[in-house]
């Protein structure tokens, strides 16, 4: 009996000493666990601070609202554009430079979309294809900056094609009629829903006349 009872003090002294153990792992644990909110807290902050800089600096390029989840950009034609022109001024070159940096941080491997507008005065037809016009020049200054920082062979490959689809079409420097506007068509179906031009049909003001919030470019962010 007493070599039991002295082995049950042995047991009990080890069993103490796993519970001394296991305690003071515990409290490591839970400090681990204190210091890693304490740095996700400061890692969320950061994250505030920093998109909210992001979100300062593309504001800065245009007008930054928010639409089913998507980050919307309008950038306005008068900036970008001559009037009836859809060549891109120096100017705009040097904001769409710094949005293109932008674009990189954020939305590198993301689909953005690319929407022109117009007003309504003049033809219904002209405003379609300049709408057109003037986003597909926004969206080929995007490819090339694209093409500069692509190094895999068959994404290369894609832009390539897609850039030359592009100029294609930015060749035209009137709307096209008969079977040219059919192939101009089948053209823009190629790019998907990258490239769309609305014409008049969505005004920002509902007005007939010349209207600076109409013409616009506007580029759609995914969340």
């Amino acid at each position: 009996l007493e070599a039991e009872l002295a082995r049950e003090r042995g047991a009990n002294r080890d069993a103490q000493a796993k519970i001394l153990e296991l305690n003071r792992r515990i409290g490591e644990l839970e400090q681990d666990l204190k210091q890693a909110g304490e740095q996700n807290a400061r890692l969320r902050e950061d994250r505030e601070k920093i998109c909210g800089e992001l979100r300062r600096q593309l504001g800065a390029l245009g007008s930054l609202t928010q639409q089913g989840g998507n980050l919307v950009l309008t950038l306005s034609s008068d900036i970008l554009f001559d009037f009836g022109s859809f060549e891109l001024r120096p100017a705009a070159r040097e904001n769409l430079s710094k949005l293109a940096v932008l674009r990189l941080l954020l939305f590198a491997e993301a689909n953005v979309r690319y929407e022109g507008h117009t007003d309504r005065v003049g033809d219904d037809n002209y405003n379609q294809w300049l709408s057109e016009q003037r986003a597909l020049a926004v969206y080929r200054y995007f490819l090339e900056e694209a093409m500069l920082h692509t190094q895999d062979p068959a994404a290369r490959d894609l832009l390539q094609a897609r850039m030359a689809a592009v100029r294609q079409l930015l060749e035209a420097k009137q709307p096209p009629t008969g079977r040219a506007a059919a192939a101009r068509q089948d053209a823009m179906e190629k790019l998907g829903d990258a490239v769309i031009g609305k014409g008049e049909r969505e005004p920002v003001e509902d007005t007939p006349a010349a209207s600076e919030r109409n013409r616009r470019v506007v580029l759609l962010f995914p969340p």
